[in-house]
C-alpha cells in the first residue's frame, strides 16, 4: 500500500465522478449537441481521480512541466535481517531531538497503519530540498547504527526494524511526549 500527497481517497473519487456524470447528463440532454468540449472535459474529470496514480507528470505547450512528485510514504514487508550485528550507540539516542522526531514519525504511523500486523512496516523519507533534510539524515544514521531502523537500498525509505519496534514499545512515553513530527 503506497500513500502520497496525490493519492485521492475512494470516497472523493466517487463523489467527484458522480457529480461530473450528473453534470454531463444534464448538459447532453439540455442541449441538442451530443458531444462537445464541455462533455469531453466532464468525461476527463470523471476519469481523472481514478487514473491520477498512473501519471508521473505533465508537460504543457511552451515547455511548462508539472511534476506530481515522488511518493513520500509507503509500506514494506519485514526488513531482511542485517548481515552484521547492529552497533549499539554508547549514548542515549533519545537525547537528540531529531532522532526523537524521526522515531516518533515512524512509531506513530506504524501503530496507526499496522498495529495489528507485525510483518508490515510503514516507511517514509525526506527528500533533499526539504527544510531539515540534514537533521533527518543525521537522525537516520544514528538510528541505523543502533539497529533500530533500516533503509531501503534503492528508494531510501526508512522503516523500523524488529529491534526498533521493541525499543519504541519500551520508550513510547518518551518518544510520544515530543511535539515535533514529520507531517504527511
Amino acid at each position: 500500500m503506497k500513500k502520497s500527497f496525490y493519492l485521492i481517497p475512494r470516497s472523493v473519487k466517487w463523489i467527484t465522478s458522480s457529480f461530473c456524470v450528473i453534470l454531463l447528463i444534464i448538459h447532453v440532454f439540455s442541449s441538442k449537441i451530443n458531444l462537445d468540449w464541455v462533455s469531453v472535459g466532464l468525461l476527463g474529470f470523471v476519469l481523472f481521480p481514478w487514473f491520477i496514480h498512473l501519471i508521473k507528470g505533465v508537460e504543457l505547450p511552451g515547455g511548462t512541466k508539472l511534476d506530481f512528485g515522488p511518493v513520500q510514504q509507503a509500506t514494506a514487508e519485514t526488513p531482511a535481517p542485517s548481515s552484521q550485528e547492529p552497533i549499539k550507540p554508547n549514548i542515549d539516542p533519545l537525547s537528540d531531538s531529531h532522532v526523537i522526531k524521526t522515531l516518533k514519525t515512524l512509531w506513530k504511523y506504524q501503530q496507526e497503519y499496522f498495529s495489528d500486523d507485525p510483518v508490515k512496516r510503514w516507511t517514509f523519507k525526506v527528500i533533499p530540498p526539504a527544510p531539515g533534510y540534514g537533521d533527518y539524515l543525521s537522525s537516520v544514521a544514528i538510528l541505523y547504527k543502533a539497529g533500530y531502523i533500516t533503509v531501503h537500498p534503492e528508494k531510501a525509505f526508512c522503516m523500523l526494524t524488529n529491534e526498533g519496534i521493541s525499543f519504541c514499545k519500551e520508550n513510547t512515553e518518551r518518544i510520544m511526549s515530543s511535539h515535533d513530527i514529520y507531517h504527511f
